[in-house]
């Protein structure tokens, strides 16, 4: 089964990643735009859930990778949205 995470930059796609794949192959940062790659690692303890980790979605600069996306979204099963509860 795959999961993406996905939601707007700086909410803590990386740290949940980070957190549910046990590393820290993406780097964690109080500022925004510090995750600018997408990344794919197996859950800890179930070799059969892959998740994603996006850079974020910016909707007023269009900065998603919609080729990228689009081919990512037809093997996606579940999608992780993932907010900020300050904002």
């Amino acid at each position: 089964m795959n999961f993406l995470l996905i939601g707007k930059p700086n909410v803590g796609k990386s740290s949940i990643y980070n957190i549910l794949t046990s590393g820290s192959k993406n780097i964690v940062h109080k500022d925004e735009g510090t995750t600018r790659d997408w990344h794919k690692g197996k859950i800890k303890n179930f070799n059969n859930l892959i998740i994603y980790d996006t850079p974020g979605i910016i909707e007023d600069n269009k900065k998603i990778n919609k080729v990228q996306f689009y081919k990512l979204y037809k093997i996606i099963d579940k999608f992780i949205y993932v907010i900020d509860y300050k904002t």
